[in-house]
């Protein structure tokens, strides 16, 4: 299936191809919205959300799979031109993990 990524936007619309690690948080937020909104509310958009909730995962799979350790970088860079299937980038300042209790 397609991977997907998130982009950052700042203030001044610019954008970034920045993934942070609280992102992955997403995909879990998408599936219990399709299990509690009503039928009305997704009016036939189910199979589109759930398959952005898997690319979304498996970004986030992608992320924790770069490390040695296992552990999810704070934030990866990719490329808005870059295919979905091309690697992350871990830059310097986001090879840490805070360990969050999320």
């Amino acid at each position: 299936f397609q991977t997907y990524r998130l982009f950052e936007v700042s203030f001044d619309n610019t954008v970034t191809g920045k993934m942070e690690h609280l992102g992955c948080v997403v995909p879990g937020l998408i599936a219990l919205a399709l299990l509690t909104l009503p039928e009305d509310d997704l009016q036939g958009h189910q199979a589109d959300w759930m398959a952005l909730a898997e690319g979304l995962t498996a970004s986030c799979v992608e992320m924790w799979i770069s490390t040695e350790s296992g552990l999810a970088p704070e934030h990866v860079h990719h490329s808005a031109e870059a295919a979905s299937h091309d690697p992350v980038q871990v830059p310097e300042d986001g090879r840490h993990s805070l360990l969050r209790p999320e």
